[in-house]
């Protein structure tokens, strides 16, 4: 295995021991255990890395601790003021995608609606004596804040697209019309969405400390960037958005010239204050010829890309299917689900189109219509592309994405580590936790009520799965450090030992009490086991040398994992349907391993991916996603639980609803 920390082969049994997923993304939180810390959100991994071409907008929206009222995502409007919104939605693989996006439906008719924008420049000025002007320094012979007055952004240019002329108006509105053309072009020609103004206001100044500032240089055109820490931006800009009173039915943009922030080149989000929703965009205005790691980024390249995002996505909450770079498939989508038009082209000097009006040469973003997302085969966008500049001559192709979840977190009291790892129908959880000395227990959650489960003197027990009946099973260790496995119903243990094994571990049950797990003979090779009725039945994997049984749901269907090599892999899953064993993988991962199957079928587990990172996935309908977090158990009424590894180390079980 890459990382034996995290999977650990007991002679060659697969025991899985507390995991230390690294978590690529906060969670949506719909409520704690006291002990849990309420603000887990923005990077839970503590660490920056390069620059990105842009901020993700799902993090940025909660990263200061602000508290938003979300429903799969995105706000609940009634009684909040902020910018004029339109909600629609569409399907994709059975699940529905609700979104919202600023201005009016273009399905009922020809209207304009206007959002006031007002721009805020800002002035740095570094602990090291260096200042940078938004308002002032000279990029390209003009401001930062001239440049984007003039540009297309504000000033109507005539757009034609593919042949087809969407109108002489802002770029903003341009998107939109095309994105829409198929309601544009029919009944409602006069669609428009505009910027309005923009009103602007007098330089801000923010003084920069020492440990909130560098510069970063380009290898290989050697061109030097200032930036400021994320963190610290955002704060200050959320600052200004107060004491400037601005208004929540306004947009405004924050211009930080060429400075950046460190970790993206612009972002848009969103600050919550009462019943008020401000969304709001930070952006950089680089020069023409800047160059970072092969990215090119000019003038209003940046807010443009913002711009477009924050129309399709103006409360950082739109969930998509999930979406890889153009030009760059994988098999699992990139880690943000979310409805960002523009992020798909950020790799891509292709997407970096020239538009020339009579006070510059201005660059703008190509932007991807909805049906890049919705996998139409038939874009009703114009021309029937994808994209407003037909970068993308296709929707993005199929991929493992994330699926949106409410999680529900729980810990044992007194325990440093929790985890969920069964569920049944009636909400009854089982799992284990370490206790203060380092200990490993069972436990069952039983309508808020914790009893500890502990195999009489063993040094390690686990509770796996919990049938309708209640009756758990799981396995422990011995003295000699050996697992068995173990029943346990009311108070009463209960021993299972495959006959003639080594050892033996207990991984699922099902309404009818079959039990399914793994053994170890005497040459340490590992075989599958079904225990029907007090007999004992063993059978393997013809797909790999080893095998082991994870989970049996009430028909039969047995879900495990195959490997060859016990130390190295690949292992993977696998569901056997009576004699016929079918493989499972999350494409694109080195290691997965299913741990529960529910009566539909579905599938919880976890998978490594080819650079050894991890994370949970479950089946819906069959389809694979992504969960954040790793995913032990399932049951029939959409529930799933798991651990989470939080910021500084901390696991906490979790229970979380899918979507239907």
């Amino acid at each position: 295995m890459k990382n034996l920390s995290m999977i650990l082969v007991f002679t060659s049994l697969i025991i899985i021991f507390a995991p230390a997923e690294r978590i690529h993304a906060a969670p949506q939180v719909r409520n704690f255990a006291d002990e849990i810390d309420p603000s887990p959100a923005g990077d839970p991994t503590g660490s920056y890395s390069n620059i990105a071409p842009f901020g993700k907008a799902n993090g940025r929206g909660t990263g200061s601790g602000a508290t938003s009222p979300r429903s799969h995502g995105n706000p609940r409007l009634d009684g909040v003021n902020t910018i004029p919104v339109w909600n629609g939605n569409f399907s994709y693989h059975r699940l529905n995608y609700d979104y919202w996006m600023v201005g009016a439906d273009p399905k009922r008719g020809s209207s304009t609606t206007v959002v006031p924008s007002v721009i805020v420049p800002l002035r740095f000025v570094f602990a090291d004596g260096s200042v940078f002007d938004a308002s002032t320094d000279l990029i390209d012979g003009q401001t930062s804040v001239q440049g984007i007055l003039n540009s297309p952004i504000f000033q109507p240019y005539d757009f034609v697209i593919g042949g087809t002329n969407v109108g002489t108006t802002q770029y903003g509105d341009a998107f939109q019309r095309a994105n829409f053309w198929g309601d544009v072009s029919k009944g409602s020609h006069d669609y428009h969405f505009l910027l309005g103004g923009p009103n602007v206001i007098p330089l801000q100044t923010i003084n920069v400390p020492t440990g909130k500032f560098g510069y970063i240089t380009d290898p290989a055109t050697h061109q030097i960037f200032p930036v400021v820490e994320d963190g610290f931006v955002d704060e200050n800009v959320r600052s200004l958005i107060q004491n400037l009173r601005l208004s929540p039915q306004s947009l405004p943009i924050f211009v930080t010239g060429s400075v950046s922030p460190f970790n993206s080149w612009g972002y848009h989000s969103l600050a919550f204050s009462g019943n008020a929703a401000q969304t709001y965009i930070v952006t950089t205005y680089q020069p023409h010829n800047v160059e970072y790691y092969g990215q090119h980024v000019p003038d209003i390249y940046v807010l443009s890309h913002e711009i477009t995002e924050w129309m399709d996505d103006p409360f950082t909450g739109n969930l998509s299917p999930g979406w890889n770079f153009v030009d760059f498939p994988q098999q699992q989508c990139v880690d943000n689900p979310l409805l960002e038009v523009s992020d798909p082209f950020a790799f891509l000097d292709a997407s970096v189109v020239a538009v020339s009006n009579s006070f510059f040469t201005y660059h703008v973003t190509d932007a991807a219509f909805v049906d890049f997302f919705t996998r139409s085969p038939a874009s009703r966008s114009v021309n029937g592309q994808y994209s407003l500049f037909a970068t993308s001559n296709g929707p993005t192709p199929p991929c493992v994405g994330h699926v949106q979840v409410e999680y529900t977190f729980f810990a044992f009291p007194g325990a440093i580590r929790t985890e969920g790892l069964g569920i049944n129908n009636s909400g009854r959880i089982v799992g284990d936790y370490r206790d203060i000395s380092r200990r490993t227990h069972g436990f069952l959650l039983d309508r808020g009520n914790f009893t500890s489960i502990h195999f009489p003197g063993s040094i390690y027990t686990t509770a796996r799965k919990i049938n309708d009946s209640g009756l758990v099973v799981g396995y422990f260790f011995d003295s000699s450090r050996l697992p068995h496995g173990f029943s346990f119903l009311n108070g009463s243990y209960a021993r299972i030992d495959f006959p003639g094994s080594i050892d033996t571990v207990v991984g699922g049950i099902n309404s009818a009490g079959d039990i399914v797990g793994g053994y170890d003979d005497q040459n340490f090779n590992t075989h599958q086991f079904l225990l029907h009725n007090g007999r004992f039945q063993q059978f393997d994997s013809p797909l790999a040398g080893q095998s082991q049984a994870s989970a049996i749901n009430d028909s039969g269907l047995i879900a495990g994992i195959a490997w060859d090599d016990s130390i190295l892999g690949p292992f993977n899953g696998f569901v056997k349907d009576k004699n016929v064993f079918s493989s499972f993988t999350i494409g694109g991962s080195h290691d997965t391993y299913p741990f529960s199957i529910n009566n539909s079928g579905d599938l919880s587990g976890i998978f490594f991916d080819s650079n050894g990172y991890s994370n949970g996935f479950v089946t819906i309908y069959g389809y694979p996603y992504q969960v954040y977090g790793f995913a032990f158990g399932n049951n029939d009424k959409s529930q799933i639980v798991g651990s989470y590894n939080f910021r500084g180390g901390r696991i906490f079980g979790y229970v979380a609803d899918l979507p239907k």
